[in-house]
């Protein structure tokens, strides 16, 4: 069992000032992984997702990916990870 007594000096209490030089900080690392997913979510397929209205609409493309992906879980979480819901 960990011993939680001194967990608060594990962890850094940070404010938004902060979060935003740590953003800018590493801004040449995640700013290009910003505008690619920006890219990606204008191809057609996400283009298709956006439009259906049913989970069953999508079983055509989840047994594609599901068959010809190793990956299968990666390649769902990445294609609908940043995918509203509503």
């Amino acid at each position: 069992m960990t011993n939680l007594a001194h967990i608060d000096d594990m962890y850094e209490q940070v404010n938004q000032t902060k979060l935003e030089y740590i953003r800018r900080q590493h801004a040449w690392l995640t700013e290009p992984l910003y505008r690619a997913s920006d890219a990606v979510k204008e191809m057609p397929f996400f283009e298709w997702l956006n439009q259906l209205e049913t989970p069953l609409e999508f079983k055509s493309a989840a047994v594609q990916l599901f068959y010809h992906s190793a990956t299968f879980p990666k390649v769902m979480g990445l294609m609908l990870g940043t995918t509203p819901l509503s």
